[in-house]
């Protein structure tokens, strides 16, 4: 499965409310206020090969690693990481 294709897939695990140092949308400086942020996931089956000098005819090992999604609902950023296992 391609990353874009995880992106499609990820599963909402919470919702939760924070306060942050953000500019929501019309505002010029940053102020401490309430956001409310979506966190999601799904598994990525990661393939590599194991010996990186000959790619073509090396054995290839995988991996199982997760698409992270924190999404805040006001707009301030949406960070996209993996990680591993």
């Amino acid at each position: 499965m391609s990353i874009g294709a995880a992106q499609q897939r990820v599963q909402e695990i919470a919702r939760f409310r924070t306060e942050m140092l953000v500019s929501k949308r019309g505002q010029r400086f940053t102020k401490r206020q309430p956001v409310t942020a979506i966190l999601s996931a799904c598994p990525l089956r990661v393939h590599y090969p194991l010996q990186v000098r000959d790619r073509r005819v090396s054995p290839r090992g995988e991996q199982t690693v997760w698409e992270v999604q924190l999404l805040g609902l006001e707009a301030v950023r949406t960070l996209v990481a993996l990680g591993c296992c």
